[in-house]
């Protein structure tokens, strides 16, 4: 078996297949009815499953292995995958998490070793599970664990004719620190104090010199190893935030170190990959971005969609904006080289309140392949009891599984097997591709923005993480409440700089590094069209003074922040009058001569939006609320020059045109409590005469499709 990820697909014998994953826990589910539940999840349309391979199960005293007893023989289920025709996935750690005790460490390992734990900035113990990954003694011991679990993983690779196609160093990398407050700021790990320390040698790597440093931070330190972990303060100056922002890039760093060391761990223990790993959630995929381009193609990076998992989530089933959110993350994986997967998709949940419903899977699978989701892997598909003592939760680990605790089918089984039919049905979609309206420079500084070290610091910026929340909550959501399709583009490529058929847009929070502005010039000398909002940038990202953009716009600037708190504010823009301003706006400074005025403030006469050759600017950070914000976003695009491939009459109703060699395939998708009757215009790549209207009526929790054929005139 030959298994690959490369032109955005999986490959299995050199073929594209969509990866229809489920977990299942092999430790939980009686040895005699592994294939028989592996015979459910084929006949529901599975070719591969994953299972985590718990350390404190295998190891529960130190040096005392178990892979032989019934439920845990890990040969005998790989055995059992192999004469199935699944796939399998192995997930062997260190950590699992898995709702089971110290995550699915061994706890003599945490008790013994206690100097092994992650430790907050003030030198306190984060959690009493929670390692340093990168502590000696902690590497010491999972390598002796991996001295006996990978070479079985090694046995049964698919380069040996096996069933193991992917295997997973950890798990939800950084989770068990963030998700506890803070950082890993261990003193012996990350060498504090000492010039050979490991953030001393990071830091002497990256700025060369102390003195360079020092002008960076405001500090007046001799030695790299005087340099410590950031105070937990509020950041009000620039040195600050680049202080605990700099932190933040240390401690991925060392997350790409711990990955690549688990990785030749496992390869010197005859393992051979391809890797892979899991985003916690669509928040963290940013954290992975140099994590990704120092490991390449050896490792496949996917996140995890969770919609509920307790009523304390922001929704118990699918919604618009959790869509959004999912769709942005797709398209991160995508920018970062991976054909963009759902490594835990939600099949049930930890909580048996709020219920999993068929209706609510369904439309959340559809919702992800109408969004360019490649495969995914369900959590979980089946469950059972815990090995006693293990648990965290409960000693039944059923997770409202399509295939229940004691082997029964649920509801969600079948709209499972559903969705694998129309993959079944239709595999040109496996190979689609979106039909966007228009591009944006994926803001990757700005998802990657924390809140402890994200604020306005400088004159003429915003916050990076308000920023971020605001591309999402108002211009993406005001892009799909417009019935358009946005594409994300890495502002670090060259080549969309030369891809002049669509408008692309700059979200900035007023800090844009120089190449990326540089290349933003050249984008509109070679005839591009620019929409450019809240802020024209004026600094680079390390808040040093940056105006390649500005100087090209004749020195166009945006003024402070203007809230309606502040004063009376009705904005006109774009021909549509009293546009909500629910955040704040940035009055245009320093307009070019000539420049077309879009937008103002009708009670002080403000310029917010303006017009010349090409570039667009407005100052206007929103969260999208009214219909206006959606006429607005694509009015200001249709004036760049967009030719939309939609027209809906329902903006609660999210539309994507995915192109394929069989034509072209809409995604009509309901995430709504009713049922909604929408009309749509539609003309595939924005060409031509529009469609006849189509009126389509789409049931509560659905999402419809509809195809074009190449060459045809009608929907069918």
């Amino acid at each position: 078996m030959q298994f690959d990820f490369s032109d955005g697909l999986f490959k299995l014998n050199g073929k594209p297949f969509y990866m229809n994953s489920g977990e299942f826990h092999y430790f939980r589910v009686p040895q005699a009815e592994w294939k028989k539940r592996m015979k459910l999840f084929k006949e529901m349309g599975g070719n591969t499953i994953s299972t985590y391979i718990p350390w404190l199960i295998h190891e529960p005293a130190e040096g005392q292995f178990d892979f032989d007893s019934p439920q845990l023989n890990l040969r005998h289920f790989l055995d059992c995958a192999a004469e199935m025709e699944l796939a399998v996935i192995v997930r062997p750690g260190p950590y699992q998490y898995s709702e089971l005790i110290y995550d699915g460490l061994p706890p003599w390992l945490c008790m013994k070793y206690p100097e092994i734990l992650a430790r907050d900035r003030h030198g306190r113990v984060m959690h009493y599970s929670a390692v340093s990954y990168l502590h000696e003694k902690f590497i010491e011991k999972v390598s002796a664990y991996f001295d006996r679990v990978c070479p079985i993983i090694a046995g049964y690779s698919a380069q040996k004719n096996g069933p193991v196609i992917m295997v997973q160093p950890d798990n939800e990398l950084g989770g068990v620190h963030l998700w506890r407050g803070d950082f890993d700021c261990n003193r012996e790990t990350m060498g504090f104090g000492c010039d050979s320390g490991r953030f001393a040698v990071y830091l002497r790597q990256r700025f060369g010199s102390v003195e360079q440093l020092n002008r960076r931070y405001g500090c007046s330190h001799t030695t790299f190893g005087e340099f410590g972990p950031p105070p937990d303060t509020t950041c009000v100056s620039p040195s600050a935030l680049l202080q605990q922002r700099d932190y933040a890039d240390f401690y991925w760093h060392c997350a790409a170190e711990y990955l690549k060391l688990l990785i030749e761990l496992m390869e010197n223990r005859g393992v051979v990959g391809p890797f892979c790993h899991n985003s916690a959630n669509p928040a963290m995929n940013c954290c992975f971005y140099e994590v990704k381009k120092q490991l390449g193609n050896r490792m496949l990076l996917g996140s995890d969609h969770y919609y509920t998992l307790d009523q304390r989530w922001p929704q118990n089933n699918p919604t618009p904006q959790y869509a959004i959110r999912c769709f942005i993350s797709l398209e991160q994986l995508r920018l970062m080289d991976n054909p963009p997967c759902v490594l835990e998709f939600p099949y049930g949940s930890l909580s048996d309140w709020p219920p999993i419903t068929a209706e609510d899977v369904e439309a959340c699978a559809m919702m992800h392949l109408g969004f360019g989701m490649r495969g995914h892997n369900g959590y979980i598909f089946t469950g059972g009891m815990n090995v006693p003592g293990t648990g965290s939760t409960t000693d039944m680990y059923d997770y409202n599984a399509p295939v229940s605790a004691d082997g029964e089918n649920r509801p969600t089984y079948y709209a499972l097997q559903r969705f694998a039919g129309y993959l079944n049905a239709h595999p040109e979609i496996i190979e689609s591709q979106a039909d966007s309206d228009f591009r944006i420079l994926m803001p990757w500084n700005l998802a990657y923005a924390d809140n402890k070290w994200s604020g306005v610091v400088c004159p003429g910026t915003v916050g990076a993480a308000q920023a971020w929340n605001s591309f999402v909550t108002g211009l993406v959501t005001s892009a799909f409440a417009a019935g358009l399709m946005p594409e994300m583009v890495n502002p670090e490529s060259d080549e969309w700089v030369n891809c002049i058929d669509k408008p692309l847009v700059l979200w900035n929070n007023g800090c844009v590094d120089q190449r990326q502005q540089q290349k933003l010039v050249h984008f509109m000398e070679n005839g591009g069209r620019l929409l450019c909002l809240p802020v024209i940038p004026k600094y680079d990202e390390n808040f040093e003074k940056c105006t390649v953009l500005a100087d090209y716009l004749e020195g166009a600037t945006a003024g402070k922040a203007v809230s309606p708190s502040d004063r009376m504010v009705r904005l006109n823009i774009a021909g549509i009058k009293n546009v909500y301003c629910n955040n704040e706006f940035y009055p245009a400074e320093n307009i070019p001569s000539g420049a077309e005025i879009i937008g103002q403030n009708e009670f002080s006469g403000e310029t917010v939006g303006w017009y010349k050759n090409g570039f667009m600017f407005l100052g206007l950070n929103w969260c999208h609320g009214k219909n206006e914000h959606a006429a607005m976003i694509a009015k200001l695009l249709e004036r760049l020059g967009m030719q939309r491939r939609i027209v809906s009459n329902d903006s609660w109703i999210i539309t994507v045109l995915r192109k394929h060699a069989a034509g072209t395939t809409l995604f009509a998708m309901n995430l709504s409590s009713s049922t909604r009757t929408v009309t749509l215009q539609i003309r595939p790549d924005g060409t031509g005469e529009f469609y006849p209207p189509e009126i389509i009526e789409i049931p509560a929790m659905t999402v419809v499709t509809k195809n074009f054929i190449t060459g045809g005139d009608s929907l069918c």
